[in-house]
């Protein structure tokens, strides 16, 4: 099937009008009607969800293969460190999941004004991520439901906001060695005091 014309993408956001983006497009099973397209930038737009890397690609062919299952319908997925969401998108077209949702970090309004090493507001280093998530093309069920959330792994406060799940799911998410202690009590939060049962 042809690749989604820009008839049918959303209106440019301010992100669009004052930096380079591009787009990519995805798909990950034999379905040609069913097409991820994903939102990039420059590393220097935004440290967050600025590329897809491949273990994200890795990632959703793991999780189709793995959980293309009925038996799935009602479980709930969460990404960590979510990035350009692919994972999460797959999850949300592709998956039988009835909930996802994708996290990451940035900073609201309030926490802070600009990224000091990059020139962007740091309340847009998780554009891309709600953009892919809200609004590129997708074949989402009416019935999925599906979010975009902020979650600080430093504050479990903020990962309990997430709610109940039942799977967990992280691909290239550590950078910052400063990052593994708490991406591992985030996710040990998840399994104590959200129900999770299995992470990949």
């Amino acid at each position: 099937r042809p690749l989604p014309s820009e008839v049918d993408l959303p209106d440019e956001d301010e992100l669009e009008m004052l930096y380079p983006t591009e787009r990519q497009y995805f798909q990950m099973t034999e379905d040609t009607s069913n097409v991820q397209t994903v939102r990039t930038t420059s590393f220097g737009c935004g440290k967050l969800g600025h590329q897809v890397w491949p273990c994200s690609i890795a990632t959703s062919l793991s999780l189709i293969h793995d959980y293309h299952s009925d038996e799935n319908k009602d479980q709930v997925v969460v990404e960590l460190g979510a990035g350009c969401g692919l994972p999460s998108m797959v999850c949300r077209d592709v998956l039988p999941f009835s909930k996802v949702i994708a996290t990451d970090f940035w900073y609201s309004d309030q926490e802070s004004e600009r990224d000091l090493e990059r020139l962007i507001p740091e309340v847009w280093h998780g554009i891309n991520l709600k953009w892919n998530m809200e609004e590129s093309p997708s074949t989402t069920p009416p019935n999925k439901q599906v979010r975009v959330q902020q979650v600080d792994w430093h504050n479990l406060e903020s990962v309990r906001q997430v709610g109940p799940v039942d799977l967990v799911v992280g691909s290239d998410v550590i950078y910052y060695p400063m990052d593994i202690e708490p991406l591992w009590n985030t996710i040990e939060t998840l399994f104590r005091e959200c129900g999770a049962s299995k992470v990949i």
